[in-house]
């Protein structure tokens, strides 16, 4: 029996016992303060409820805290780390991004090709105490480190497609946001502008595929990504 069926059965009973309501009578006034006093009361314990779970999850969380702080540093596997496949991604000269104007595409460019040298993580879906307790205090800064890289990189790489897609260079756009795509970014508008460059094609194969990556993501941002595939659909398929 749910909350609101007790309630209305406490209430007829409640009302019947004092005579407040007779056949057919509509709810009168003692009857509906009655009610009010039933909903103050679920409500009074629906929150001592909630307060006490929300006491327990703190106590919970600075327990892990300070558990976290002494954790004995553990090995990072080497299947933990990120190894970029850029072999897509041409490597052009400055004189190639001057000419086009747009000499800071080279800054990005030999971004993602020096920053894929470097040692990566993604760790997103773990919070600092997890991230201690299971690797270890120890290990904190460089792990740190590993995802800065690992940001750092996917920056670069939404910029750099940005930059062709701008450009108009759609083909090395493609090539250069399907790298970010392989190492689980999670950048919204890298993830719409190589649907959108899909759409153009009338790929609909990997639209669609990268459409399903999306919904597989735990982001913020799925709102804005889902309203963007229908958008994009709209103006390209149908």
């Amino acid at each position: 029996m749910s909350s609101f069926q007790a309630s209305w059965q406490l209430q007829n009973a409640t009302a019947n016992s004092l005579g407040l309501r007779k056949s057919g009578d509509k709810m009168g006034i003692p009857t509906i303060f009655i009610l009010f006093l039933i909903f103050l009361f679920i409500f009074h314990h629906n929150l001592k409820k909630t307060e006490k779970l929300t006491a327990i999850k703190r106590k919970e969380f600075w327990e892990n805290e300070e558990k976290s702080m002494f954790t004995r540093k553990s090995q990072i596997e080497d299947t933990n780390y990120i190894v970029p496949d850029i072999s897509g991604v041409k490597h052009n000269n400055k004189e190639y991004f001057a000419e086009l104007g747009h000499p800071e595409l080279f800054k990005y460019q030999e971004l993602i090709f020096s920053l894929s040298k470097e040692p990566m993580l993604n760790l997103s879906n773990m919070s600092n105490s997890e991230i201690r307790l299971k690797y270890g205090i120890a290990n904190f800064s460089h792990i740190e480190a590993c995802e800065n890289n690992y940001n750092r990189l996917i920056k670069a790489i939404y910029l750099l497609g940005k930059g062709y897609f701008d450009l108009e260079n759609y083909s090395e756009a493609i090539s250069v946001l399907e790298a970010g795509i392989k190492i689980n970014s999670d950048i919204s508008d890298h993830i719409l502008l190589l649907a959108e460059l899909y759409a153009k094609k009338k790929d609909s194969f990997n639209f669609n595929e990268l459409k399903i990556y999306s919904e597989n993501l735990e982001s913020l941002t799925k709102s804005k990504l889902s309203n963007g595939f229908i958008d994009l659909k709209k103006r390209y398929f149908i």
